[in-house]
């Protein structure tokens, strides 16, 4: 009996470690630790927003435990990246060392074991969300929500809402657009950013509906007493304006309904009730300091996410007065989050594939193209043309890491597309809109090389302009389909290349003379041949059944530091790890 236990318990061990990656829909990894990340920008269901999602690594993102989303607000004129945070840039610009929460996430993944813990950055292009709630409806922010939800539809994902600053008017908004708050938001923390607390829109009588309602439901306020701060000498705010006063207003609201137990000393007055689930910590402030944004230094975005758990102050401390004052400082990164390639997530209601070519199938040229850019930018792709493969170039000691799509540019879900050529033009400004570049004859090649699976290329004879009809792309695509469904099952579309589809549309020295013409090359045979040598022949808005469109993540990593294939290409003695033609490329792209 023994034996068998033992035998099972090394199973599970074994069967844990080789463990299939979790590589998320359209996430990237990251050149900064165990991370993948998810960049996009005024999808239309939230205009004027920046997204910034950042995951766990695909190896250690465990699709088995929860999702902890947590949606961070960001404090008014700060980017994403001041947000982030890192270490290079403090010198040149203050804000760059105020918050990291990236490093404040590590930190909490190190004591989070049983949950993905997931950070979603939301960023208003007016970088106060005040003032883009006084352009768009707060309902905007429920639907905001729920569709970044959806990207983790597969696993049981808990929805935290936090912020700093300004940032509290995204969650108060949020609790406008609802009548009570949803049960998988299981809690809600604000960092010195409850300005907008006002009675008069039910926020307490929601939020203490919300505490009742489950035991797992958390409140954390982080403030200081700003009411006596001073800028210059004069006051920061006025007496009942700022988040020390405010977050005295929700404490004596949520009196009426919990048994809170205060304690006051010279540095913080605390008020707490059920177990630390709701938990208030006020900072004094004696010396009249303007202490906003150190509370969330001094390792207050952890505290905002551990507060009312076994972790809370556990191998760190919120707000020390002396020592270390920060607990994540290892975990800083050293730069900006560099992120090329950046994909949305499909709209759940999108169009699929065979219905969208169903309906351009008797479109000209012309009338299509607006059409299909429409759809890919929207995100309405299937996920293997957002997540990318590594493929690693060497020349004269130099070591160029770039990132490509596995696939070829296609239209629906991951259940029902279809691979759809476009011109030159469409193809680079689809590029240039996800952060991306067209490849070159050279990446062709490695590409080619480095595919895990491949087919014979499949071809058909002119008859007149048949190659050339909608109706051609599809039949071509389920041909496709079809000697793919050979290669056998179990292999996974988002991280193994396949070669042998179609011709790459690329990019050449020779366009800045053979103007308005279409670059074609490659289509590889199983026995390393191609069928298309570079060839400029066809005029820009011709194409066939046969051209593909294989991006390139824009971003690269050459010897170990971030790069854009246009700096490479660009530079005279670095130009052959990506290209093989003779000389700078001095114009990677196409004119649209």
């Amino acid at each position: 009996m023994k034996t068998t236990i033992s035998f099972i318990f090394l199973f599970l061990i074994i069967t844990n470690a080789i463990a299939k990656p979790t590589v998320l829909g359209g996430f990237q990894k990251s050149i900064y630790y165990d991370e993948q990340v998810m960049v996009f920008s005024s999808p239309a269901w939230a205009p004027e927003v920046k997204f910034h999602i950042n995951a766990p690594s695909a190896v250690t993102f465990d699709p088995h435990k929860k999702v902890m989303l947590i949606f961070f607000a960001l404090p008014n004129g700060n980017t994403t990246e001041n947000t982030i945070g890192n270490t290079d840039l403090t010198g040149a610009d203050w804000h760059y060392d105020i918050q990291h929460i990236g490093a404040q996430t590590r930190y909490l993944r190190t004591k989070i074991t049983d949950a993905n813990v997931v950070v979603c950055y939301v960023e208003s292009n007016q970088m106060a969300w005040n003032r883009w709630r006084s352009k768009y409806p707060d309902s905007t922010i429920k639907t905001l929500v729920d569709s970044v939800r959806n990207i983790f539809k597969a696993f049981d994902t808990r929805v935290t809402l936090n912020s700093h600053s300004g940032g509290g008017y995204f969650i108060f908004g949020y609790l406008n657009s609802v009548s009570e708050i949803p049960s998988f938001i299981d809690r809600i923390s604000f960092l010195d950013s409850n300005y907008g607390y006002d009675e008069t829109f039910n926020y307490g009588k929601k939020l203490s509906k919300w505490l009742k309602s489950s035991s797992s439901n958390r409140l954390c306020v982080l403030a200081y007493n700003d009411s006596v701060a001073l800028y210059n000498g004069k006051p920061v705010v006025s007496a009942t304006g700022g988040t020390w006063y405010r977050s005295k207003k929700m404490v004596d609201y949520l009196k009426r309904d919990f048994n809170f137990k205060t304690t006051i000393d010279t540095d913080f007055w605390k008020y707490t009730a059920k177990n630390n689930r709701i938990e208030f910590i006020l900072k004094t402030n004696p010396e009249k300091a303007i202490l906003h944004t150190i509370q969330v230094e001094r390792n207050g975005f952890i505290q905002s996410i551990l507060s009312g758990t076994k972790f809370e102050e556990k191998g760190y401390k919120y707000y020390p007065l002396s020592g270390q004052t920060r607990a994540y400082t290892p975990l800083i990164q050293p730069n900006l989050t560099y992120v090329g390639a950046q994909f949305g997530p499909r709209r759940v209601n999108a169009v699929t594939g065979s219905a969208f070519m169903e309906k351009i199938k008797d479109m000209t040229y012309l009338q299509r193209e607006p059409l299909i850019l429409q759809e890919i930018k929207s995100g309405n792709t299937p996920d293997f043309c957002k997540s990318f493969v590594d493929v690693t170039f060497h020349y004269n000691g130099h070591v160029c890491k770039i990132q490509v799509m596995p696939d070829y540019i296609a239209i629906g879900s991951n259940d029902d597309f279809c691979r759809i050529p476009v011109s030159p033009e469409t193809a680079q400004e689809i590029a240039d809109y996800f952060g991306c570049s067209l490849p070159t004859t050279r990446i062709v090649d490695s590409v080619s090389k480095a595919a895990m699976y491949r087919i014979a290329p499949i071809t058909h004879k002119p008859v007149g302009n048949g190659n050339e009809l909608v109706g051609m792309f599809i039949l071509h695509n389920q041909e496709i389909e079809q000697a793919l469904a050979a290669v056998g099952t179990g292999w996974d579309r988002t991280t193994s290349i396949v070669d042998g589809l179609k011709k790459d549309i690329v990019i050449t020295n020779r366009l800045k003379t053979e103007i308005g013409k279409v670059a074609i090359y490659g289509w590889y045979k199983p026995d390393g041949t191609f069928i298309q040598q570079l060839y400029l022949g066809h005029v820009h808005w011709y194409m066939d059944y046969s051209h593909g469109i294989r991006l390139v993540n824009s971003l690269v990593m050459l010897d170990g530091k971030p790069a854009t294939i246009r700096q490479i290409l660009n530079d005279k003695e670095l130009y052959p790890l990506l290209s093989s033609e003779t000389g700078v490329m001095d114009q990677p792209n196409y004119i649209y």
